[in-house]
């Protein structure tokens, strides 16, 4: 994991908006601070912006199946973990798995 990453900080990638702010209200429940992009070209900023380091990426089932793996791929490259969730997540699972992927 880079030095500079926030370990608190993940960035959820998505195409249904409406998910997606659900799940960052549910990890920001848990103090986490949780960027939303929902598409490809937005996601290579965010994680390319040394201003805005994240500790993990978080890829909603929604992202095509070419498009999780581009993500796997970029976010490999910075040493960022991925976490790519199911359609049917527990706010508490989801909770869990993220800051089990998180570095301490």
């Amino acid at each position: 994991m880079p030095s500079s990453a926030n370990p608190g900080r993940v960035l959820l990638i998505g195409t249904d908006r409406t998910l997606l702010d659900t799940r960052a209200l549910v990890l920001k429940s848990a103090r986490l601070a949780v960027d939303i992009t929902t598409d490809l070209e937005a996601f290579k900023k965010r994680i390319a912006d040394p201003q805005a380091p994240y500790g993990a990426v978080i890829c909603c089932y929604t992202v095509p199946k070419v498009e999780r793996e581009e993500v796997a791929a970029i976010a490999a490259r910075s040493q960022t973990p991925v976490l790519h969730l199911d359609c049917l997540v527990k706010p508490t699972s989801l909770i869990a798995q993220v800051t089990a992927l998180l570095p301490r």
